[in-house]
């Protein structure tokens, strides 16, 4: 029997290999929920493959040879095979717990402080300084640190999803319970990285509520740009300013979006002073509560749960465990995806800069149109061996095919159809990229969506539908979120929002375990409420069953 392989025409793919082809390529779109530009999906592509020379590591007899993951019209996707066959001698509980015991202390004797030494290395370079002869090394030196920093992550994120996997299937074991959300519910209210940007901007909320000047100036303007300029111009608001730029000195570092083309905070700050000013607005919206809470829910356990089952201690054990851990969820993609990422825009543009006194772009930004070898190849160039039509013409075709794919929803699965295996599977790495969602469709009800209920609770509100970064402005407190998914940069916003409704994720992915964290209700993967939900209208929201009620 013939196989209908997925390709769409309109999202055109170019496989390497027929055996390529037999795979089934799942878009990752909490990663990409848009296409990547060409530099920084090179990055992406860089730090997974051998470095020059090296000779990869061949995978387990029993293990299948996948390719590498791909970027694909700008999109990320991953290849699946069915699941492997179960070793025949597995690794016991006990012993997986032991290993695990160990993460906590890597990432605090080891891994933290690569990461923030690297970072300060970087840094430390006066790129502004930093001659064109010196740009080829230069830039080795942040592609390997970038390469280095994606290698922690795998070492850091792998244990924090082995740990809540026995955790999860533990608790189930020992409560029978129907609620996937109970456990994860256990490692909340622990201090991370994103809650304490979230409190430096509560601060300052504060502080601007307690200044008058400050209150005046951001309560009247309606466009960031001039109560910018009016804030940094008066000098009744010279304090506030420099707390402010204290701020992003610490916290500026981060972006909107994973993307390297969107500038950070400190170069433009106006998503920091419009969060403040929703901050003005709103109540503390965070749970005091929740960590008293999370012990509560861990004393009932231990009072109800069988002291006499042999999975008692180990449950304990792993939760321990897993509480340790938790924080890295957050904290590591403070470090590598955000700080590490700015520090990647900064040599690009440093590069673009470079491209454009030697006469081959009129705009550094187009850096970001370039592939990483191309701009290896263009800094080594001899003097006006080659002109600027040939890099002008490639820009502009590549930024006409994101444009347009910025337009595509890309199909859900690419190359040989998903089994039904594949679609059934349960594994931890799912409840953070679920690739199949039951029931997302129904031609019945067209004014219900329905996804995964990732943070409990219901709430009526006013959805505000957000696909690009210009579009933060438009949050006003009580909105429900609706947007393709978040990063950890968005958490400023729960902080004023009512819910959350999500394209994609799951119940562990970053909207859900923050949502989880402000008590907001919430729903992942719908797949399709940027597209169903019209901006204004008004949602009933209800986390716990996963679906969302459009009202008339």
């Amino acid at each position: 029997m013939s196989i209908e392989y997925i390709e769409p025409p309109s999202f055109p793919v170019i496989w390497n290999s027929e055996e390529e082809r037999n795979f089934t390529w799942v878009w990752d779109d909490v990663h990409t929920p848009i296409p990547n530009t060409p530099l920084t999906s090179s990055f992406s592509s860089e730090w997974s493959r051998p470095r020059p020379g090296e000779t990869p590591t061949p995978p387990p007899s029993t293990t299948p040879a996948l390719p590498r993951r791909r970027i694909i019209n700008g999109y990320a996707y991953s290849p699946r095979v069915p699941k492997p066959e179960p070793p025949v001698d597995p690794p016991s509980v006990e012993s997986t717990i032991d290993r695990l015991s160990e993460a906590r202390n890597k990432w605090d004797t080891d891994l933290l402080p690569k990461l923030q030494g690297n970072l300060e290395k970087l840094r430390s370079i006066d790129l502004a300084r930093t001659e064109a002869s010196q740009l080829p090394d230069t830039l080795e030196l942040f592609v390997e640190t970038h390469r280095e920093h994606w290698q922690i992550h795998m070492q850091a994120v792998g244990p924090i999803f082995q740990s809540t996997g026995v955790l999860s299937s533990l608790y189930d074991q020992l409560t029978s319970s129907d609620n996937p959300l109970a456990p994860y519910e256990l490692l909340q209210g622990f201090h991370n990285k994103s809650l304490e940007t979230d409190q430096a901007l509560r601060v300052l909320a504060n502080e601007a509520s307690h200044t008058p000047p400050v209150h005046q100036i951001m309560s009247y303007h309606t466009h960031v740009d001039s109560m910018i300029t009016e804030l940094r111009n008066s000098s009744q608001c010279s304090e506030y300013i420099a707390s402010v730029d204290r701020f992003l000195d610490s916290y500026g570092f981060r972006s909107s979006s994973l993307d390297l083309s969107i500038p950070t905070w400190q170069e433009d700050p106006s998503f920091v002073f419009l969060t403040i000013k929703s901050l003005l607005n709103s109540g503390d919206s965070t749970n005091q509560d929740l960590a008293a809470k999370r012990e509560a829910s861990v004393e009932a356990l231990r009072d109800s749960l069988d002291t006499n089952d042999s999975n008692y201690d180990l449950f304990f054990r792993i939760l321990k465990i897993c509480q340790d851990i938790w924080p890295i969820r957050e904290d590591h993609a403070f470090y590598i995806e955000q700080a590490t990422g700015a520090q990647m825009r900064r040599i690009a543009l440093r590069c673009g800069e470079t491209l454009v006194q030697q006469g081959l772009m009129s705009d550094s930004r187009d850096i970001f149109y370039l592939e990483l070898d191309e701009i290896r190849k263009a800094l080594t160039l001899p003097p006006a061996s080659e002109t600027s039509e040939s890099y002008t013409a490639l820009i502009a075709d590549r930024k006409e095919k994101r444009n347009h794919f910025l337009t595509v929803t890309p199909p859900q699965y690419l190359g040989h159809p998903p089994t039904d295996e594949l679609l059934q599977e349960k594994m931890e790495t799912t409840k953070f990229i679920p690739h199949y969602v039951e029931s997302v469709e129904d031609p019945s009800h067209p004014n219900v969506l329905r996804g995964i209920g990732a943070s409990a609770g219901t709430y009526r509100g006013i959805a505000r539908v957000i696909l690009t970064t210009e579009d933060f402005a438009k949050v006003e407190p009580g909105d429900i979120l609706i947007c393709k998914s978040t990063t950890p940069p968005w958490t400023p916003l729960f902080a004023t929002i009512g819910g959350l409704v999500t394209d994609a994720g799951g119940i562990l992915s970053h909207g859900a375990i923050v949502a989880r964290e402000y008590g907001l209700p919430a729903v992942m993967a719908t797949k399709r409420a940027t597209t169903s939900i019209t901006d204004g209208a008004i949602l009933v929201v209800d986390g716990t069953t996963g679906i969302v009620q459009i009202e008339e």
